[in-house]
C-alpha cells in the first residue's frame, strides 16, 4: 500500500514473541492493526521476552528486514497506550506471562547490554543453549545423540578482563542495550564482572576516559587499569594465575593485546576434558600421546599447559608473528618450565589460516613428515576453511583424532559437517557455560577417523 510507513527507532511497538533464538533475544512478530497506519512487517528481536508473551516494545534500531528492541516498562509508556494494553506484570509491559519468568537478579537488566537471560533460571538458560546448539548441528543435517552441558564454575563475578566504558557524568558501566550510551553500574555491583572490587582501586587519573581496559586476576588479588588502546595499554602486560595442572597454579604473563579467557574459573575444567580426549583410546601409556598438529594456536596456551602433564610434541600454526611466542610467559612452582616450551616456540609455523589457498606447498610436506596424530584447533568465530579441512584430512593421513573447541555453535556445526564429509565421526560433544547469564558458550568436540 502507497501508504505504508517504515518503522521507526524510539517507536513503541506491540509484539508476540513467538521464540527465544540464539541471540539470547525474544523472536517476535508486530501485532496487526496496532498502529493507525499500515506498517511494513518486520521480524523482531526482543530483549527480555519469552516465548508466548505478549508486550510492548521499544524499538532501538531497524533494518531491511527486522528490528531489534526492549521490553518496556510501565514507567516510560504513555497512560493511555498502558490502559489499553492492560499489563499483566507489576512494572514490565508484557501478559500472557512465560511461566519461564522471574525476577532478574540484577537491576540494570533491560537497561544494560551485559546480560541477556537473567529472566530464566540458570538451568533454563542452560537448554536453551543446547537447544540452540542442538538446532545449529539440525542445520547441518548432524544428528547428536548426546551432548553434555558443563555448567559454570562461577556463575556470578566470572568476568575476570572488561572493558568498562565512562560517560560525562564519570559513571562507569557498559553499554545500553542496542546502543553506545554508558549505563553505570547497579549500585549493588555487576552480576558478571566484580566491579566493586576493582573500583576500589580504580585510578583518579583515568576518570576522564571513554572506555579503560580493567584486568582482574582472583587468585592474587592483583588488578590493571589501563585507557584502552592508548599507549600504555598497547605496552602493558598482566599475570593471571590457572589452575593447571590440578592441585597446583601455573601464573601466565601476558601483553594486554594478547587474548586470554575472561572466565578463569572454567579453564581448569575445560583444559581436563581436552586431556580426556587425547588420552581417549590411546594404546599408549597413560600420559604418553605423541605428535599434535594446533591450528590456530595463539601462543600454544593449549598444548603448553596439557604439556606439564602429557608427552606431546606440537607443531602450532596461527597468523601471530613468531617473535610474539617470546611475550607470553609461563611459570609453575610444582612443575617448573612448560615442557615443551622451546620446540613449540622452535616449530610454530606463522599463517593466516583464512587464506588456507595460499598455504604453502612445502610446510605442507613438512607437516607429513611430521605425520601429527592429533588435530587440535581453537579457531576465532568465523571457523576453519572448508578446503582446509579436506586438505587436512587428505594429505595428512597419519591424523586420527580431531580436538575441536569452538565460542561459536553455527561455524563449529558447518566444519563438523566438512569433517564427516572426509571420513571422521563425532564421538563427543560437551557444553561448557563459560559465559552464564549471556547467549554464548563454548563447545569441544571429539572426532575420529573411521
Amino acid at each position: 500500500m502507497s501508504d505504508t510507513r517504515k518503522l521507526k527507532k524510539k517507536w513503541y511497538a506491540r509484539v508476540v514473541c513467538k521464540d527465544l533464538v540464539a541471540e539470547g533475544l525474544g523472536l517476535a512478530h508486530i501485532v496487526p492493526d496496532f498502529f493507525p497506519w499500515p506498517v511494513k512487517p518486520l521480524t523482531g528481536f526482543i530483549l527480555g521476552l519469552l516465548p508466548g508473551e505478549e508486550a510492548i516494545v521499544r524499538v532501538e534500531t531497524v533494518r531491511s528486514g527486522n528490528f531489534h528492541g526492549v521490553l518496556a516498562f510501565h514507567s516510560e509508556l504513555d497512560r493511555t497506550l498502558l490502559d489499553t494494553f492492560q499489563p499483566q506484570h507489576e512494572t514490565l509491559a508484557v501478559k500472557n506471562i512465560s511461566p519461564l519468568r522471574i525476577d532478574p537478579a540484577c537491576k540494570n537488566f533491560l537497561n544494560c547490554g551485559g546480560c541477556k537471560l537473567l529472566h530464566i533460571d540458570y538451568d533454563v538458560s542452560l537448554e536453551y543453549k543446547k537447544r540452540w546448539f542442538e538446532a545449529q548441528l539440525s542445520r547441518e543435517k548432524i544428528t547428536a545423540s548426546h551432548i553434555q552441558t558443563i555448567e559454570a564454575v562461577k556463575k556470578y563475578h566470572y568476568r575476570k578482563h572488561v572493558q568498562v566504558h565512562i560517560n560525562g557524568r564519570k559513571e562507569r558501566g557498559f553499554f545500553a542495550p542496542f546502543s553506545y550510551r554508558t549505563r553505570e553500574f547497579p549500585e549493588e555491583g555487576c552480576l558478571i564482572f566484580p566491579n566493586k572490587i576493582t573500583d576500589v582501586f580504580f585510578p583518579s587519573e583515568l576518570e576522564l576516559e571513554r572506555c579503560v581496559r580493567i584486568r582482574y586476576d582472583e587468585q592474587t588479588e592483583k588488578t590493571g587499569f589501563w585507557s584502552f588502546n592508548s599507549k600504555e595499554d598497547k605496552r602493558g602486560r598482566f599475570t593471571y594465575s590457572v589452575a593447571w595442572p590440578p592441585e597446583s597454579v601455573t601464573t601466565v604473563e601476558i601483553p594486554n593485546s594478547a587474548f586470554f579467557q575472561v572466565n578463569l574459573s572454567m579453564l581448569p575444567v575445560w583444559l581436563t576434558e581436552i586431556e580426556n580426549f587425547l588420552r581417549a583410546g590411546s594404546s599408549v601409556s597413560a600420559n604418553e600421546h605423541g605428535k599434535i598438529l594446533e591450528l590456530f594456536s595463539g601462543t600454544g596456551f593449549i598444548s603448553k599447559m596439557l604439556s606439564y602433564r602429557n608427552l606431546i610434541q606440537v607443531k602450532g600454526i596461527d597468523l601471530l608473528p613468531a617473535a610474539a611466542l617470546q611475550s607470553v610467559t609461563y611459570s609453575n612452582n610444582d612443575y617448573g618450565t612448560v615442557p615443551i616450551l622451546q620446540s613449540f616456540n622452535e616449530h610454530y609455523f606463522s599463517f593466516d589460516l583464512n587464506q588456507w589457498e595460499k598455504f604453502p606447498a612445502e610446510k605442507m610436506k613438512e607437516l607429513q613428515q611430521f605425520s601429527p596424530g592429533v588435530l587440535l584447533m581453537n579457531p576465532p568465530r568465523g571457523g576453519f576453511h572448508r578446503q582446509g579441512i579436506e586438505d587436512i584430512a587428505s594429505q595428512i593421513p597419519s591424523i586420527e583424532k580431531v580436538i575441536y573447541s569452538s565460542c561459536n555453535g553455527a561455524t563449529l556445526a558447518r566444519d563438523l559437517a566438512s569433517f564427516q564429509r572426509t571420513g571422521f565421526e563425532i564421538q563427543e560433544l560437551k557444553l561448557f557455560d563459560f559465559f552464564p547469564w549471556t547467549s554464548h558458550y563454548e563447545i569441544l568436540a571429539l572426532l575420529n577417523r573411521t
